[in-house]
């Protein structure tokens, strides 16, 4: 198994857990909705990205930091769109 497919598994492990979509966690974690698609797709990924993914899956800090860094972009993207 290559780290992308054990990446995919624990992925997909880590977001029953948490019941919230892939799509969601690559959000919070990389910023990037689409991130475990097209890694299913054939697309790739560097050492720095699965160590992201490596520590939250580890870490429920990281986890915790992750889903507060999230929001905060989230706010701020709302902000700036009823400033518009």
């Amino acid at each position: 198994m290559t780290l992308k497919d054990q990446l995919l598994k624990r992925a997909e492990a880590f977001c029953t857990k948490e019941r919230i979509s892939t799509a969601r966690f690559a959000t919070i974690v990389h910023n990037q909705g689409a991130f475990f698609e097209r890694l299913e797709r054939g697309g790739t990924l560097t050492t720095a990205t699965y160590e992201k993914f490596e520590r939250v899956f580890s870490d429920p800090v990281a986890w915790e930091e992750a889903k507060a860094a999230a929001a905060a972009r989230e706010r701020a993207s709302r902000q700036e769109r009823m400033a518009s």
